[in-house]
This record gives C-alpha cells, sequence and structure tokens, in this order.
C-alpha cells in the first residue's frame, strides 16, 4: 500500500491518522489527492477514512473531524473565518472535553463568544 510508505513530510503521531502536507510536493490538486487515500485505503483494508483538506493543518485537522466516518470537507483561505467563527468550542483541535465545558460554564460556545475572541 503506497500510503504506507515513507514519503517526506508525513507526519502519523498515531496508528489511525496521519498529516500530510502537499503545498510543495506534488503539483496535483491536495483534494484530488485526499480522495485518492481515501480510496486507496478502501481497496487495500475495506475500511473507510476521513479526511480534511486546507490551508494549514490546524484547519485541515479540525475538517477531518466535521464528516465523518467516510467523509471530506475542504475550507478554502476565504471560507477559513466564518467557519472558525460558527464552531462549537469543543471542536477546536486540542480542546478537550474539561477544557470545553470550563470555556462554557464562561460563556465560550463558539469561537465568537463574548470574551473568547476579539471584536
Amino acid at each position: 500500500m503506497k500510503f504506507f510508505c515513507p514519503i517526506p513530510h508525513w507526519w502519523n503521531p498515531l496508528l489511525d491518522e496521519g498529516f500530510r502536507c502537499f503545498t510543495k510536493a506534488t503539483s496535483k490538486s491536495a483534494t484530488l489527492i485526499a480522495k485518492a487515500i481515501r480510496q486507496e485505503i478502501f481497496d487495500a483494508t475495506g475500511l473507510t477514512a476521513s479526511a480534511g483538506v486546507s490551508y494549514c493543518k490546524f484547519l485541515a485537522k479540525i475538517a477531518s473531524d466535521i464528516n465523518k466516518p467516510n467523509g471530506m470537507k475542504v475550507i478554502l483561505p476565504h471560507e477559513a473565518p466564518a467557519f472558525l467563527e460558527a464552531l462549537p468550542i469543543g471542536k477546536f483541535y486540542g480542546i478537550g472535553k474539561v477544557t470545553a465545558s470550563k470555556l462554557q460554564r464562561m460563556g465560550a460556545y463558539r469561537s465568537r463568544s463574548q470574551g473568547f475572541a476579539r471584536n
């Protein structure tokens, strides 16, 4: 399976997920590459995979959780501000259940909540 081969700029912190920067690796669309990787995973294992595509790893990671299971979300640069403003605080990468609960008690339910984001 090609997706398990050593690839430059591939970072795989866990067995079931990985991150890949396609900025300079290829002239192909990152969306097409993500679709091909998802298909390759399915063909090789019978398992579905979700993917997030964006211009930075932070947004791509969040996007990968949006349409699970077996989905793909693309966040373009001009879509990012509105996407983040509407995103529930618990969906931010790195904010777990305990921190989300504390932020919600402080009135922060979304990134635009009072006291959490710049106005």
